[in-house]
């Protein structure tokens, strides 16, 4: 029976992926499908580990088991469930983790071609699909704008400095932990050495002593072995972060914005790095003026509650600074100290205001 060859599906190519025997690694009874098949339960995920065969250096494996680890933690990041899903391949940055804080399910994304580019936004389908209404929809790049400043002012020297105080804090902790393997290592070396000795001594005087002594010697050889494999494998390795590599990724933190927005980072460049600090974007609130929204970062550190004032606030806002008297530079002045946008994305200029007051005005405000 020869093997057939057929296209790449999802489904085989996330069996390849998750299959830990290409590590090099054999395992036997975590799943038993033997009695799935035969119509039995499924075994739990859970299952301990001394409930299954597991040997480590079974094979030579197509890639290591810490490359296989991370391929997981990606997956894991990217995977579909009703509270997350995909990166998707579009330039919706928030897409597969913003989530509607009413029904709690992920908020597709869709996209429209209006006349000033690509325009995209963020919707809940509510009850839609059991024949109800339709949720919220949101503006897909108003909120990505605040999330994207909220998470580049984490990514502030502050804290570079204090993981770089962690670092030194672990690598200390590293070299107390093998300064005491060393010593384990040199207290059994004394002790094969000196049963060496003693069978070196009794071999021709007492010939079953002697026997007796080289038997504990093998088991005692045995445990030194296991031993410096340890402290092999704790070797010293040197700091691979020296003090010219902190002072780069100060730097690189310094200028966090202009490589985000470099023409290098790509879109899916930048899905990753928000997947790698947030957890979830809830939208938690949305009227004509208002959306809130709350951050959820991924290390589990409180979330961050963001307020994006809408075109129709700032109307209000003119309108009532209008009435009170205020001239357009005021107006403008004020709207500059508000951070005001336009809903194109443009500060608010003198015509704008004027065009503005002007529509106002017929409609009646």
């Amino acid at each position: 029976m020869f093997p057939t060859m057929s296209e790449p599906t999802v489904a085989s190519v996330r069996r390849f992926i998750k299959a830990v025997a290409y590590t090099g690694r054999y395992v036997y009874g975590r799943k038993h499908w033997r009695r799935v098949l035969a119509g039995g339960d499924p075994v739990p995920s859970h299952r301990p580990v001394g409930q299954f065969i597991e040997l480590t250096e079974h094979h030579e494996g197509y890639i290591s088991y810490d490359k296989y680890v991370e391929n997981q933690k990606i997956l894991a990041m990217n995977h579909r469930t009703r509270r997350h899903s995909q990166l998707g391949p579009g330039a919706a940055l928030l897409q597969g983790i913003s989530r509607c804080g009413l029904h709690g399910t992920v908020m597709s994304v869709y996209y429209t071609v209006r006349a000033r580019g690509r325009h995209w936004g963020l919707r809940c389908i509510g009850e839609y699909i059991r024949g109800g209404e339709q949720c919220v929809s949101v503006p897909g790049r108003a909120i990505e704008e605040v999330v994207v400043q909220a998470i580049l002012d984490r990514l502030d020297v502050c804290i570079v400095d204090e993981a770089r105080r962690l670092w030194k804090q672990e690598r200390g902790d590293w070299r107390r932990r093998h300064a005491g393997i060393a010593a384990e290592v040199r207290q059994q070396e004394a002790k094969v050495a000196r049963l060496v000795r003693l069978i070196a001594d009794e071999s021709e005087m007492r010939p079953n002593l002697s026997e007796m002594l080289k038997d504990e010697a093998e088991r005692e050889t045995k445990v030194l072995d296991a031993l410096k494999a340890r402290a092999a494998q704790q070797e010293d390795a040197p700091d691979p972060f020296t003090d010219a590599r902190w002072e780069e990724l100060l730097r690189l933190c310094e200028a966090r914005a202009a490589i985000w927005h470099a023409a290098t980072t790509t879109d899916q460049d930048r899905k990753q790095l928000i997947r790698i600090l947030v957890s979830a974007v809830v939208v938690e609130h949305v009227d004509p003026e208002l959306i809130r929204v709350r951050v959820e970062w991924s290390d589990g550190t409180p979330a961050r509650l963001l307020e994006i004032r809408r075109t129709p606030y700032f109307h209000r806002v003119i309108w009532e600074m209008h009435e009170a008297g205020a001239n357009v530079d005021r107006i403008v002045a004020g709207l500059g100290v508000m951070g005001a946008r336009t809903q194109q994305g443009r500060a608010w200029s003198k015509e704008t205001v004027i065009r503005t007051i002007a529509i106002l005005k017929n409609r009646g405000t």
